[in-house]
């Protein structure tokens, strides 16, 4: 065989090895994306289902009597979110990348952690965390997260609640 003909078999590997690589990794993205994780969610969706949820938060508290927390926490635990949905919004388009997107739901994740533990783990329960952690994760691929550890919660990897 010539050089050019080496050369053309070649690029020929190359093409479809990355091809393949490519699919492999758009196959692996998709099983990793939990129920509806991977449909779209802007700023409307993610603050709907924040109200949502800190109004579930208040409803107890204002049914509870003493629930250890108070309005200042809630609105404190709608402030985190915030935050992360502005962050994650820096990290979408050409500066996208799984690290990024990761470390911004780390960073709310600890936040919600010490948050919690200021009212007695009280703030976020069972309920909350059924929420709260799809909203991360959903909001995490709408940012363009791809892949994560093993495909289970990725939240659960720094989740105290």
């Amino acid at each position: 065989m010539s050089i050019e003909g080496e050369v053309i078999s070649g690029v020929i590997e190359l093409g479809v090895r990355i091809a393949g690589e490519i699919a492999a990794d758009a196959n692996h993205a998709s099983k990793h994306k939990r129920g509806g994780a991977a449909k779209k969610m802007n700023i409307e969706t993610f603050n709907a289902k924040k109200e949502e949820i800190l109004r579930l938060m208040a409803e107890y508290m204002n049914g509870a009597g003493d629930c250890g927390y108070k309005l200042r926490h809630i609105k404190k635990c709608g402030k985190i979110l915030d935050t992360y949905y502005r962050e994650l919004s820096a990290c979408r388009g050409i500066f996208r990348n799984n690290k990024a997107i990761l470390k911004c739901a780390e960073k709310a994740i600890l936040a919600l952690n010490a948050l919690n533990k200021k009212c007695g783990n009280r703030l976020i329960e069972t309920d909350q965390r059924e929420e709260l952690a799809p909203l991360i994760e959903k909001a995490a691929f709408a940012a363009g997260l791809t892949e994560y550890g093993d495909g289970g919660d990725f939240t659960a990897e720094w989740r105290e609640w």
